[in-house]
């Protein structure tokens, strides 16, 4: 089992603004936080006013459909791998 840490960052959807921003990423930590949990995922997420971070935690094949996962949610765009390193 190779554990890896993977870090991206992303924009949120030009369609969120303000207090929909804050509820997005309340909707998206709520299910990351029991997802993670049940899959043995670390991190955390960040929302800056401009940026979603986040830096992931676990399993390579885990995290890697993690990423895909969140590659594909409508609610931010410009995903971009920072950095992916074994732990």
């Amino acid at each position: 089992m190779e554990l890896v840490q993977l870090v991206y960052h992303s924009q949120p959807a030009a369609n969120l603004a303000g207090s929909e921003r804050l509820a997005a990423f309340r909707a998206i930590h709520k299910v990351a936080k029991e997802r993670n949990r049940r899959e043995c995922v670390g991190g955390f997420l960040v929302l800056t006013r401009t940026h979603f971070v986040q830096l992931l935690e676990g399993e390579r094949n885990v995290v890697m459909a993690t990423y895909e996962r969140i590659r594909r949610d409508v609610r931010h765009t410009h995903c971009t791998l920072l950095d992916i390193a074994p732990v």
